[in-house]
């Protein structure tokens, strides 16, 4: 086994799902898609005859798989991908790729090579604790952020943050959150009043990976993101009692700041992918995106007095998602759900 593709989708077969099996067949990769109830699961499952490295996850079979977690996390939200996670963890791939089926791969990912540029970002005061970063600045003039950038940072991003070349292996990076060319993964706010965000969008591409140190963060997603270690695979968690808009934008946060306990970080590249955007309503993603928008800092501020408990092992997810639920940021049954994915890969 190399690797792992995961996707939920409750569209029907997308021409990048289908790229996707088409590659696989040549280097290996093995495709998991997770349905819902929306879900036009015949159809995938008409594809596995043609592609042998597709995995249809129907809700019969996550039932099958996974009982006590298929119970546990509602339908008709993007959590259920969870369960494509736990297929692909406990199967043993060494890597995970996480994306959405609206997402065209344009570059694949690799190791670095020799001479491509990494810079590491980091503060210049650790008194405050915790610095935000807009990694996107680095890669385009025009003024974007990420989906879940606390909005009282986007003017004054970085100001506590240095960055500079780093020649350091990448072996203490456990992720890499490629950048989105097309349509990226920027919040309603900015797509309601940008030009910039409602057009075709082009980053930088030259070669450049950017890792954040300790105590620096900057929003991760669910759509272009290699999972490479697999001694943190856990953490790919999505919280199944926040919003679609909310979910991974948390699961990142929390993951970054358990990350640093284990002495491991998260990276980003320049574009590796297009995304060509499945129709939203903006207003309700503006709705969906309010405790973000609200309350981004404060939930990082909890995770990082949390942290202090934190002890590098799968107890760390409980420990933040129990402070989260305390604060009303999760309900309290996040914390039981957590139990049975932990239970399957923890």
């Amino acid at each position: 086994m190399t690797r792992c593709v995961v996707v939920t989708t409750i569209m029907p077969p997308s021409q990048d799902v289908l790229d996707h099996c088409r590659r696989g067949l040549h280097d290996g990769t093995e495709i998991v898609v997770v349905a819902d109830r929306k879900t036009p699961v015949r159809e995938y499952e008409s594809l596995t005859s043609e592609f042998s490295n597709l995995h249809v996850l129907s809700i019969d079979r996550q039932h099958d798989l996974f009982p006590q977690l298929s119970a546990a996390i509602p339908f008709n939200h993007y959590a259920r991908k969870n369960l494509g996670y736990a297929f692909a963890i406990t199967r043993g791939f060494p890597a995970i790729f996480d994306t959405d089926d609206d997402n065209r791969t344009t570059t694949e990912w690799q190791q670095v090579e020799p001479g491509v540029t990494r810079l590491r970002v980091r503060q210049r005061d650790t008194s405050s604790g915790l610095a935000f970063y807009n990694v996107y600045g680095l890669y385009t003039k025009t003024h974007l952020w990420p989906r879940g950038y606390p909005l009282e940072c986007v003017r004054d991003s970085g100001n506590n943050c240095e960055v500079v070349e780093d020649d350091a292996p990448d072996g203490d990076v456990a992720l890499w959150q490629g950048l989105v060319d097309g349509d990226p993964d920027v919040d309603a706010i900015a797509r309601l009043t940008s030009p910039a965000a409602a057009c075709d969008v082009r980053f930088d591409p030259s070669p450049r990976r950017v890792v954040l140190e300790s105590g620096v963060l900057c929003p991760l997603n669910s759509q272009n993101v290699w999972w490479v270690s697999p001694s943190v695979f856990a953490l790919m968690y999505l919280p199944a009692t926040a919003n679609f808009r909310v979910c991974d934008i948390l699961r990142g946060y929390v993951a970054q700041q358990c990350l640093w306990q284990r002495g491991a970080r998260a990276g980003f590249t320049q574009p590796t992918a297009l995304q060509v955007r499945n129709v939203h309503d903006l207003l309700a993603d503006f709705a969906s995106e309010l405790p973000l928008y609200l309350h981004a800092s404060r939930m990082n501020l909890i995770l990082r007095e949390t942290s202090r408990h934190f002890t590098g092992t799968a107890e760390d997810l409980l420990l933040a998602y129990h402070a989260l639920a305390v604060k009303e940021f999760v309900q309290p049954r996040e914390v039981q759900i957590l139990e049975a994915w932990l239970a399957l890969v923890g």
